[in-house]
């Protein structure tokens, strides 16, 4: 998978799929497979959101790669890219409410 992720990263650069597979790919394995509640075995129940958080922030990052690649196969990604870039905007904002970076209103 790791040469996967590699090559992936060759074709479509803003995917950076090789730091992915790097840095995210135990983790993410390990929390998702039968064996993934050893992995939160003796987690304050406090934290354990942070877990769900980082796995849903991750899929969250891929969902738009994807649509990416998929919108620039049939050409249509150009009509869409500054909504895309509004959305991205807007992700940005709710994930620094989320962590208490930014007032829940008033941007």
């Amino acid at each position: 998978m790791e040469r996967d992720a590699e090559a992936a990263t060759v074709f479509f650069p803003e995917g950076d799929f090789a730091t992915l597979y790097a840095q995210r790919y135990p983790q993410l394995c390990w929390n998702t497979h039968g064996s993934g509640l050893a992995g939160v075995r003796g987690i304050a129940p406090e934290t354990f959101p942070a877990i769900s958080a980082l796995a849903l922030s991750d899929s969250s990052r891929l969902s738009v790669v994807a649509a990416k690649v998929i919108l620039r196969h049939f050409g249509l990604w150009e009509p869409l890219a500054a909504r895309f870039e509004e959305l991205r905007y807007e992700v940005a904002k709710a994930q620094g409410s989320a962590l208490g970076m930014l007032p829940l209103s008033g941007w």
